[in-house]
């Protein structure tokens, strides 16, 4: 996942799930290192999240601080090897992110 994000429309979510987005503000744009709040959609449910991971064997608040600054992008060559994420790709833990485009800015 890149770190520079345009949601999705937000009236299309908003139709789609209205008891979830119903009354929801959703930036135009969103920096991932700010962990902006955003919709989601699970295998259960459309929620909102905060942008970022921290993985499951995190025990304190400040190494989930440091962590959720480091895990905002993963490499699909190495996703199954690292520590933070492996675990997550492995119990198939997904969510779909409503966008209309993802990018980095170089």
């Amino acid at each position: 996942m890149c770190y520079h994000y345009n949601p999705a429309k937000l009236r299309m979510l908003q139709k789609r799930y209205p008891e979830k987005y119903g009354d929801v503000e959703v930036p135009e744009y969103a920096n991932g290192f700010t962990h902006p709040t955003l919709p989601v959609i699970t295998n259960e449910e459309a929620t909102l999240m905060q942008w970022g991971l921290i993985p499951h064997w995190v025990k304190d608040e400040a190494t989930a601080k440091k962590l959720s600054r480091m895990c905002l992008n993963a490499r699909i060559e190495t996703i199954e090897e690292k520590p933070a994420f492996r675990d997550t790709v492995r119990k198939n833990q997904r969510c779909l992110i409503p966008a209309s485009k993802f990018y980095e800015w170089r």
